[in-house]
């Protein structure tokens, strides 16, 4: 059993949210049995699903989010979970990123979530996984569209679909 250890309620991120759960099983069951080195976690809230990643083996973990409150947090949080070496936490904009990763996994609410889709796709190396949560099912289809029917091919194809009550996680891989 994997433990983290959460000091602050201040900001959101304990892990009991329907959205989170999905990611924590989703992650539980795919990088332990992987050699991802790279992953990013946009929106990390208080670093949980940084904290499982780097806890996981991934090597390189960033944790994004645009309040500098949350980044603060996730950081503290590596610390007293003995992650800081694996695992940067900062307030920086996705968008102003300069590189890909492996798996990135977003778990912020849907409009945000079809707004990055451009800027996500280009944070997912080509093969790469996405993990996306935050969607309720009557919302589901806008995102799916948005991340799979763009141009001439989609960009990226579903791979696994998971529910907790009526909240949706999706877990795509970027196609080359």
């Amino acid at each position: 059993m994997l433990v983290v250890a959460l000091e602050s309620e201040e900001v959101c991120g304990s892990g009991a949210h329907a959205t989170t759960a999905l990611c924590l099983d989703v992650m539980m069951r795919h990088l332990p049995s992987s050699s991802v080195r790279s992953l990013l976690d946009v929106g990390c809230g208080s670093g949980i699903l940084a904290i499982v990643a780097a806890k996981l083996g991934v090597a390189e973990v960033m944790a994004v989010d645009i309040d500098p409150g949350s980044a603060r947090v996730a950081a503290k949080a590596a610390a007293s979970n003995g992650v800081t070496g694996q695992m940067t936490a900062t307030d920086a904009n996705v968008a102003d990123l300069d590189r890909s990763y492996e798996w990135v996994v977003a778990n912020v609410e849907t409009n945000t979530l079809i707004k990055l889709a451009d800027i996500l796709f280009a944070r997912v190396t080509p093969r790469g996984h996405l993990l996306l949560s935050g969607i309720t099912e009557s919302q589901e289809a806008r995102v799916q569209l948005a991340y799979t029917v763009t141009g001439e091919r989609p960009r990226f194809e579903l791979l696994e679909r998971n529910v907790r009550g009526s909240w949706v996680s999706l877990l795509l891989r970027r196609r080359p």
